[in-house]
C-alpha cells in the first residue's frame, strides 16, 4: 500500500485476507477505501459486502451487494449475498427473492459447486426445504458422477443432509489439501 496507495486490488486483497482471519475490524476501513478508488468495480463492492456480512453488519453488506448488482445485473455471487445478509436480518421473503435471481441466471439451473452450495443454504435458512432438499439431492447425484473440485460445496451438502460424518470427511479433505475455501 505504501508503494502504491491508488492501487484498489492492494486494500481489496488485504481487508479480504484480515477478514478471512477474524480480523474485519481492521479490514473494514480497506474495503472502504477499495470502493473509494474503484466504486464500480464488482471486485471492490463483492468485498466491501462480504467483509460487512462477516464483520455483523448485515445491512451495509445488503447495500454493497445491491450497488453490485445494479451495476452489474448477471452478477449472481451479488444476488446470492444480498440473500446471506437477509437471512442473517430473519427478512426471509427478501432472501428468497434475491436467491431466485440468482438462480435464474444460471444456465441450465447449475453454476458452480459453490454456488450450488450457496443456493441451497439460502433456500433451506429461508425455510424452502423443499428446494434446499431438491438442489442438495441434484448436488450429491452430480458428485456421485463427477469429480467434486470444491470439498466445502459437498461438505454443506451433506451437513444441510444432516449427514454429519460425510460431511466431516469432506471438511478434512478441504483441511489436508488446504483448498482455498478452507477460510469458510
Amino acid at each position: 500500500m505504501d508503494l502504491d496507495p491508488n492501487n484498489a486490488i492492494i486494500y481489496i486483497r488485504y481487508s479480504a485476507t484480515l477478514a478471512d482471519v477474524g480480523q474485519t475490524k481492521e479490514a473494514l476501513p480497506l474495503a472502504d477505501k477499495a470502493v473509494e478508488l474503484d466504486p464500480v468495480s464488482i471486485s471492490s463492492l463483492h468485498n466491501l459486502g462480504w467483509v460487512n456480512l462477516l464483520s455483523g453488519n448485515y445491512q451495509k453488506g445488503i447495500d454493497a451487494f445491491a450497488k453490485s448488482v445494479e451495476l452489474h445485473p448477471t452478477f449472481i455471487g451479488g444476488y446470492i449475498k444480498q440473500a446471506f445478509g437477509y437471512n442473517a436480518l430473519k427478512q426471509y421473503d427478501k432472501a428468497l427473492e434475491e436467491t431466485n435471481k440468482a438462480e435464474a441466471l444460471l444456465k441450465d439451473g447449475w453454476g458452480s459447486e459453490l454456488i450450488q452450495a450457496a443456493l441451497m443454504y439460502n433456500y433451506d435458512a429461508a425455510g424452502n426445504k423443499s428446494k434446499a432438499d431438491s438442489l442438495a439431492n441434484r448436488f450429491l447425484d452430480y458428485a456421485s458422477k463427477n469429480t467434486v473440485k470444491d470439498p466445502f460445496s459437498l461438505s454443506c451438502v451433506y451437513r444441510m443432509k444432516q449427514d454429519y460424518k460425510k460431511a466431516l470427511e469432506w471438511e478434512e479433505k478441504l483441511y489436508s489439501s488446504v483448498h482455498h475455501q478452507l477460510t469458510f
